[in-house]
Parts: structure tokens; C-alpha cells; sequence
């Protein structure tokens, strides 16, 4: 295993994320074996691997982590990364394959897609440019249930079309780009992935609106109507 270099501050954010990376670097080359995933206690024995792992991963770096708490990092780890990992790959526990991006853009009413998958390609899927291809012209169908369903029958096809370029093990990160409250994105979209994917995580990017231009409309507006009041009171005055 190579060691980093690197210069060591206490208490430093990027000395924190240099621990996170070697400590994922000295699991990966445990490889610890997995457990009977149907088994009720999974989780207890986990936490007691960990604690045995402690001294190990303390003897093995050489430093000392007095001032830094890492053992809810390798709890979580193990629960979720490890777990999934032997899950999915279930007898073959030594390779590994990097998870598709799915970025949904929810700015605006239309939606937008981007997709980076795990064989390196992008694609960005909008559903006006889908509508398009379809000879749709209305604009207001791509703001319409009609729009989105027909977006969801052409991601069907196109998953089926592509489906080499997603993997063997067709694992999927979704995230949500400027979710806000109260949106509902199409029941039958989140179906489609469900059934041609394995989702390992979804990520949820809340955004809080920018009312300052909205308050600059209405300054604005105040003062026009400001000034035409005085102006009427001049000419009423002559």
C-alpha cells in the first residue's frame, strides 16, 4: 500500500477527508468476508469486527488519532458500502464496478436529465428535446402529465436500447438538483428506474429561492407609482 504524504494539521477538514481515504484504502485491502446476508444479527457482528479492526488500522498507519473520532465512519462504511457491495455481487465479493449518475434538474418545470454512466458516457435528456424528436410541438405539453409520461416511455426504450453502457450490475446514484417542497416528479419515471436499476442511494439538493429580485420588482414598482402620484398632485396644482 503506498503511504501519502501529506502535512498534518489537528482539527483540519482536509486532514479529516486524508483519514477518511486511507482508512477506505486499508479496508479495501482487509477484505474482510462477508457474512450470511439473510442472517438477523448482521449488524452486531459487524460492530464487533470493528472493534478488533481498531488496533489493526491504528498499527498499520503508524499515526495517532487520539484527537479524531473515526469509529462511527468505519460503522457506517461497513454497514452500508460493504454490506451492499457483497449483496449485490453477491459470490464474486472481489470486483468491483463504479455506479451510474443520474442528475435530475429541477430548476425549471421542465425536467432534465443528465447521465454519466459507469462505461464513461453522458447523454442529457430533456423533455422538450424528446417531445421534439416525437413531432410534439406544444410547448405546453412538455409542462403536462402527457409530457412527462411520454418521457418515461422514452426512457424505457433508451435504457433497453443502452443497456450495455450501464453495467453488469446496473447500480444507479440518483440525485435531485434544486428539489424543493412540494415537487412530484412522475410516479411512473422513479418505475422505470426501480425496474432496470439497482439504487443505491438517493441525494436530495434543496435549494432555498432568492427573493432579493423579487423585492427589487416591487421596490421598483413602488417607486414608479410614487413618482406618478407626485406628478399628478403637480399638475392638479397648476
Amino acid at each position: 500500500m503506498v503511504q501519502k504524504k501529506f502535512v498534518f494539521k489537528k482539527n483540519s477538514f482536509y486532514y479529516e477527508g486524508y483519514v477518511w481515504n486511507h482508512s477506505l484504502n486499508i479496508i479495501h485491502e482487509i477484505q474482510l468476508n462477508f457474512l450470511d446476508k439473510n442472517s438477523n444479527a448482521i449488524a452486531l457482528r459487524y460492530s464487533k469486527t470493528l472493534n478488533l479492526m481498531i488496533s489493526l488500522y491504528r498499527y498499520l498507519t503508524l499515526k495517532k488519532f487520539d484527537f479524531i473520532k473515526i469509529w462511527y465512519w468505519y460503522y457506517l462504511y461497513y454497514l452500508k458500502n460493504i454490506y451492499f457491495k457483497n449483496l449485490i455481487n453477491k459470490n464474486n465479493n472481489s470486483t468491483y464496478e463504479k455506479p451510474n449518475i443520474f442528475i435530475f434538474n429541477l430548476k425549471s418545470k421542465q425536467i432534465r436529465l443528465a447521465i454519466l454512466t459507469s462505461k464513461n458516457y453522458v447523454y442529457n435528456l430533456t423533455v422538450g428535446k424528446i417531445l421534439a424528436s416525437l413531432n410534439i410541438k406544444e410547448k405546453s405539453k412538455k409542462k403536462s402529465n402527457k409530457g412527462e409520461r411520454l418521457f418515461s416511455e422514452y426512457l424505457e426504450n433508451f435504457f433497453k436500447n443502452k443497456n450495455n453502457r450501464f453495467g453488469l450490475k446496473k447500480l444507479i446514484i440518483i440525485k435531485l438538483k434544486y428539489f424543493r417542497k412540494g415537487f412530484k416528479l412522475h410516479d411512473s419515471i422513479f418505475k422505470i428506474l426501480n425496474k432496470n436499476f439497482f439504487i443505491l442511494n438517493n441525494i436530495y439538493d434543496f435549494k432555498i429561492p432568492n427573493n432579493f429580485n423579487k423585492f427589487k420588482k416591487i421596490r421598483s414598482i413602488k417607486k414608479r407609482i410614487k413618482k406618478k402620484i407626485i406628478k399628478d398632485e403637480n399638475l392638479l396644482n397648476f
